[in-house]
């Protein structure tokens, strides 16, 4: 029988080497990282001279590549329908991530076949992974903004019956705006699909996602992301759901420790602790459901102390936003239910002094009725505006 050929596992010697050019329209420039699946390069596009991010499909446990026309193929025979299996399910994952169209999920510009394998190409976003972030500059306002991102993006994929299987900081990156934005599709699987592979990152993946009978929907996706809010708080690596089985169940209850109290607002913590509950059945089951009630949820008051984004090299600060907008609003409302009753009072008392003098009217006529018309148009006014 004739035994499979060993894939090469040396990282240089099975990626593209820098300045090729792929496909005839793309020069390599380095290689960003390689997957279990999948090799990513940065790629500057000939024509238009843009920076491009591309993928390659590159099974470690069944490719190989030619050192000398740089063609991928199997490992052997015996490995050739993991392969074909491999190819097709990559570019399934192009022609899903073609169809979405969401602004914080990178987009998939195009997809082609070369050198035996296959590629898809995304824009190039210029941003910082959110792994880089520090824990002790995270508030409660950015963090409100940074899940109302991210639950929408959620929201969105479960709708198209997709799931993403590896939320973490890593794949999500901040770009100049500030804005999420969810990378690196390359585990995204149909709802309910049968899939024999078991994926995912130890901290983040729910244990449904390392069972063979594991029952996988958007609660999955919660649970991950729940962990990035874990990681994000505290700046400590989320617990494994391995030994989390074993654990004290409260131990990684963020609602339960008093030292984060003072900086985020209980109902914000149990938010993030139902999503990370090990029971499926326990979590939020959507993302809508979570993104209601932190919308429409009790914002308890929290340190009044100034707090400023994480810090990261480039976002615009969302908190900082959300409260000059917010001041400004109160501001100009204060201002004018200050001033206006004066003016009214002004102009309704000369209308009726003219009428008084004009009719020759009482002055037991002429000041309730005055009282009543500033009143009632005070009241209007108040209702409009706040």
């Amino acid at each position: 029988m004739q035994q499979p050929i060993q894939p090469v596992l040396n990282l240089a010697s099975v990626t593209l080497p820098n300045d090729y050019v792929l496909n005839g329209s793309y020069i390599i420039r380095r290689t960003l990282g390689q997957g279990g699946f999948g090799i990513t390069y940065l790629a500057e596009e000939v024509v238009t001279e843009c920076s491009v991010v591309i993928k390659e499909n590159f099974p470690v446990s069944c490719s190989m590549r030619c050192p000398d026309s740089y063609r991928v193929s199997s490992g052997g025979p015996l490995l050739q329908s993991d392969y074909d299996w491999a190819l097709r399910s990559f570019l399934n994952e192009a022609r899903v991530l073609a169809g979405l169209s969401h602004p914080n999920i990178v987009p998939v510009i195009t997809a082609f076949t070369a050198l035996g394998t296959a590629y898809y190409v995304m824009p190039y976003i210029a941003g910082t992974p959110l792994n880089r972030a520090d824990a002790a500059t995270v508030s409660e306002e950015w963090l409100r903004y940074f899940l109302r991102h991210m639950l929408g993006a959620l929201d969105y994929l479960h709708g198209q019956n997709l799931l993403h299987r590896d939320i973490k900081p890593g794949n999500i990156l901040l770009d100049k705006a500030g804005n999420p934005i969810l990378i690196d599709f390359g585990t995204v699987r149909r709802v309910g699909a049968h899939t024999h592979t078991k994926t995912g990152t130890e901290g983040y993946a729910p244990l449904e996602q390392w069972a063979s009978g594991g029952e996988r929907g958007p609660w999955s996706d919660l649970y991950s992301l729940g962990a990035t809010c874990y990681r994000l708080i505290t700046g400590q690596e989320p617990p494994d759901c391995h030994d989390r089985v074993y654990a004290d169940s409260d131990a990684s209850l963020l609602s339960e420790r008093r030292e984060l109290l003072g900086r985020f607002s209980p109902a914000l913590l149990a938010g993030i602790d139902r999503a990370f509950r090990m029971n499926p059945a326990e979590r939020w089951q959507n993302a809508r459901v979570w993104l209601k009630d932190l919308s429409g949820g009790s914002r308890e008051k929290v340190s009044t102390k100034k707090r400023s984004r994480p810090q990261i090299v480039h976002p615009e600060n969302p908190q900082r936003v959300n409260r000059d907008g917010n001041s400004c609003s109160s501001g100009c409302a204060g201002c004018l239910l200050v001033f206006l009753p004066w003016g009214l009072v002004l102009w309704v008392g000369t209308c009726f002094l003219k009428l008084q003098e004009r009719y020759d009217l009482p002055s037991w006529v002429v000041c309730p009725l005055t009282f009543i018309v500033v009143f009632g148009i005070i009241v209007f006014i108040t209702k409009k505006v706040l």
